[in-house]
Formats: C-alpha cells, structure tokens, sequence
C-alpha cells in the first residue's frame, strides 16, 4: 500500500502507528515532499518510533552505470582507481559520464534517456519536473513568495556557473 503526500492528511499519518502496531504484515510506503514542513498538525500527533525516515537522492553516476547495464564498467573503474595504471575504457567511461552529466539523476530522466535514446525526449522531461516541483512549491506560499521563489529557483543554474569560473 502507498500513501503518496501524506503530509497533506493527518489522519492518514497519524495512522501508520496502527499499521505499524496492529496491521505489521502488510508492506506499507507512505511519501511526502513536505513532512518536514506540514503545519497543519493540532489534532494529530506525528507517529514517533514507528516510522523510518528516509531522504530519496538522485541517483549517482554508478547507479546511472548500473542503469545502463553497465555494471561491469563500475567494477572496472572502481579496480583501476585503486591500482592506478592505464585504463582502455577510458574514453567509454567519459561518454556514459557525459551523458550522466546530460541527463541528471533523476530516475524518470534516466530511464527515458535508456529508452528513448534521444536527448531531446530526454529535456522535455527534464523541463516537465522542473515545472512540477515549481507548481509544488507554490501550493504553499502567498502570490508574492511564489514569484519570489520562482525567481531564485531559475536563477540558481546562472549562480552555479558563476562559481565554476
């Protein structure tokens, strides 16, 4: 079973100490991008030691190898690095870690990346969550911190290549 933005119910996260308690056999996965954040929470109290917490990562470069069903280069760069000597997958390993560096992280990016193998596909759902999570953001801010926050969140790409030179 799947709770997907639990924060957005108290009752239903108020609810995992039952599950956890009463109901231990069935497997139970409950999301939310803003449990930290949740204000609304007077009537009920957040389930303490009945939860695991877990923060979710883009997926590193390894990962991506994997991914691509190439989890024999991450073997072999892995041996190479720690006994230093020529390495004859070099200029294959750089292009994976170009494209990596193209294609980000993200598991839905990856995955139409290995499918489609086409990088604008690849932009299109790049820009598609780009807009999603600024859509998100919004939900819980005034009109005016929402343009604020649109505008410091496009802006970080330009601040980010500042700090490179």
């Amino acid at each position: 079973m799947v709770f997907d933005e639990i924060q957005s119910c108290e009752s239903a996260l108020a609810s995992l100490k039952y599950f956890c308690e009463q109901l231990p056999q069935i497997p139970l996965i409950a999301a939310g991008s803003h449990l930290g954040l949740a204000v609304h929470r007077s009537e009920y109290s957040f389930p303490v030691g009945k939860v695991d917490l877990w923060t979710m990562h883009p997926m590193d470069f390894e990962e991506f190898l994997d991914a691509s069903g190439r989890s024999d280069l991450v073997e072999m760069i892995r041996d190479y690095y720690l006994k230093p000597r020529s390495f004859p997958l070099h200029e294959l390993a750089e292009e994976y870690y170009r494209n990596y560096l193209l294609v980000s992280g993200m598991p839905l990016v990856v995955s139409k990346h290995l499918l489609m193998q086409d990088f604008n596909y690849v932009r299109a759902e790049q820009k598609t969550i780009s807009d999603n999570y600024l859509a998100d953001m919004s939900k819980y801010t005034t009109t005016t911190e929402s343009m604020r926050i649109r505008e410091v969140f496009e802006s970080l790409p330009y601040q980010l290549a500042e700090n490179q030179q």
